[in-house]
């Protein structure tokens, strides 16, 4: 992982942090690899892999989500909690990194299929998660359905609530975890526009994934004014220069599952934009003419130093995509602490801590004269 030759790098800028730290942050307190069951409609039993890396919980429990992918392996969850650890000392939130995967295709899944697997992946790690352990989430092609389940089957078990987060209003969740990471990079791209005096309507907008995050914040930036020239899912791309209707965009996917539009995904890559928005998966993004990357992938540039060169500023995943786990966090309070959260407070705060995240960014790689990369991993080890 080259994120651990940034925090060896980032050592030498400041000599207060110790070595014990860093080398703690280059290993993995627990990696969990389970064969585990489900029940099929056909009433054969079927056993898939499942995975939870847990990183590290120096500044509290592990958090992170918990994904349904055939691609998904041991080192992908071993990258995502590193990056989560990462992500909540870098926003800090007193959570500490994990992540977790089980080896399916969700689409081959029935309702019924997805509640076996649900609560077989939560008992079967078992004391190894729960509220002051290790709290998983939604991430993708799960979610607040999936997390219902999961929490049911911990509550069954062990009598604690709180265990995971993402859950639907009725089963403990909070308004706005649905749209948080979205929300999250919103705002990051509210400060740009208030540093630098844009006008909205003046920026044009692409947004590689069409999915929980990349529908949310294209909402949102439409509603703004934002022209967003280019959209990408997993199955098609659509280009208008003159700016895409998201609204209606959102209602063809919800109706079709799809955006539709010319099926070669790449042609993304070929136009010319204000700001682009990553939003699908690792190492999926070559070179974009833009003047901004916001993260809400994880890992999503093949190369940085392609785009650092031509002075394209990248504000990282464990800045931008921290929408997520902050509300997440906000649902942990709630559930564990009794703090009572409406829609407004979570947007106010989460605003709060984005602002205060995008300052110490900006000023940190401002003084070092370093990446924003770079300056966000500094500020999360400043932040231990």
């Amino acid at each position: 992982m080259k994120e651990i030759g940034i925090i060896d790098e980032l050592t030498n800028l400041n000599p207060d942090l110790s070595s014990n730290l860093i080398q703690e942050l280059k290993n993995w307190n627990r990696i969990i690899e389970m064969d585990i069951s489900y029940h099929a409609d056909d009433g054969s039993t079927k056993w898939v892999k499942a995975y939870r890396s847990q990183h590290n919980n120096r500044r509290g429990p592990y958090k992170g989500g918990l994904r349904y992918s055939l691609d998904v392996d041991v080192d992908e969850v071993k990258s995502l909690s590193f990056w989560m650890t990462m992500k909540c000392a870098m926003i800090n939130i007193p959570l500490g990194g994990g992540k977790g995967g089980i080896c399916v295709n969700p689409s081959d899944l029935s309702k019924s299929e997805r509640t076996s697997l649900a609560k077989s992946f939560s008992k079967n790690l078992g004391s190894c998660i729960g509220p002051n352990v290790d709290i998983p989430a939604p991430d993708m092609s799960t979610g607040s359905f999936d997390m219902d389940i999961m929490e049911q089957e911990h509550i069954k078990h062990y009598g604690k609530k709180g265990c995971f987060t993402g859950k639907s209003i009725a089963n403990g969740g909070i308004a706005g975890r649905n749209v948080a990471t979205g929300l999250g990079g919103y705002y990051v791209i509210l400060k740009i526009i208030k540093k630098n005096k844009l006008n909205p309507s003046d920026l044009s907008i692409g947004i590689q994934g069409f999915g929980n995050a990349g529908i949310n914040v294209a909402s949102l930036l439409y509603d703004l004014g934002c022209k967003i020239t280019s959209v990408s899912d997993s199955k098609g791309y659509i280009y208008n220069e003159s700016g895409i209707n998201i609204h209606r965009l959102i209602t063809r996917k919800e109706e079709t599952g799809k955006i539709g539009g010319d099926t070669d995904i790449k042609k993304i890559f070929d136009h010319k934009y204000d700001i682009f928005i990553p939003a699908a998966g690792i190492k999926t993004v070559p070179f974009v003419d833009c003047k901004y990357v916001i993260e809400l992938a994880n890992g999503p540039l093949i190369n940085e130093n392609e785009f650092i060169e031509k002075g394209v500023k990248i504000f990282p995943d464990i800045f931008a995509s921290s929408g997520g786990v902050v509300v997440s966090y906000f649902e942990w309070l709630n559930n564990t602490k009794n703090v009572s959260y409406n829609l407004e407070k979570v947007k106010s705060e989460l605003k709060i801590l984005i602002d205060q995240g995008f300052d110490n960014l900006i000023k940190i790689s401002k003084t070092y004269k370093i990446s924003l990369r770079k300056a966000a991993y500094l500020v999360a080890l400043n932040n231990f």
